[in-house]
């Protein structure tokens, strides 16, 4: 959560932690009236808060890359205007929303303590894995070990991340059904067991019971 600029309190985590799985609990003993229900409820209770996060930062990713193109622009503009790099990435940080302003606000300060901006760049990939980032780290560093115009290579680059995520769009939407496919098969053998469990128990009292059911 820190990662993701959400700061709130340990005891207030602690308490979701606790609450949602005896709540959860609670509420599957209560619709399947048995014992397995309660199990059922707590074992999603335990696992359902750390996917929510995954999904969070996942979210904030996508949202991420999404921003590059138009920070990358921003730079362009920023550059041909006369000012650094520098200049240019604190102007980012001041007209960009969250959460690309928020990773770069980082880079400039960390920038600012003395931290080189390569490693800055670098330390930026580590908390954001998204793979445009190796192309934009790339440029710049080469642009300032062997010089040559930055505007006009992210200028470039901007055409590239544009062309690539087309094509990205374009292969989601065409296997988009697949995926679709994929979800209602994962998902259908546990709904079906509910149902059956819900409108005949005796079907499960066989295979939980008889030894053949077991196998």
């Amino acid at each position: 959560l820190d990662s993701m600029f959400i700061f709130t309190e340990k005891k207030r985590l602690v308490r979701i932690f606790t609450i949602t799985p005896l709540s959860l609990g609670l509420v599957g003993f209560i619709i399947l009236r048995n014992p397995l229900g309660a199990v059922i409820g707590v074992a999603l209770g335990l696992i359902s808060p750390p996917i929510i996060i995954k999904n969070m930062a996942m979210n904030r990713r996508n949202k991420f890359a999404n921003q590059l193109v138009d920070a990358l622009m921003l730079l362009v503009g920023a550059l041909k205007a006369g000012m650094s790099l520098n200049q240019a990435l604190e102007v980012l940080v001041e007209e960009m929303p969250a959460p690309i302003n928020d990773e770069f606000a980082l880079v400039v300060r960390e920038n600012k303590m003395g931290v080189d901006l390569g490693d800055c760049l670098i330390h930026l990939k580590q908390r954001m894995p998204v793979e445009d980032l190796d192309l934009i780290n790339t440029a710049i560093g080469i642009v300032r070990d062997t010089g040559g115009d930055l505007t006009d290579v992210l200028e470039k680059l901007v055409f590239t991340i544009r062309e690539k995520k087309k094509l990205s769009d374009r292969v989601r939407a065409l296997t988009i059904q697949g995926r679709l496919q994929g979800y209602i098969m994962m998902i259908l053998p546990i709904a079906f067991s509910i149902f059956i469990y819900t409108v005949n128990p005796h079907n499960f009292q066989i295979m939980l019971e008889d030894k053949l059911g077991q196998m």
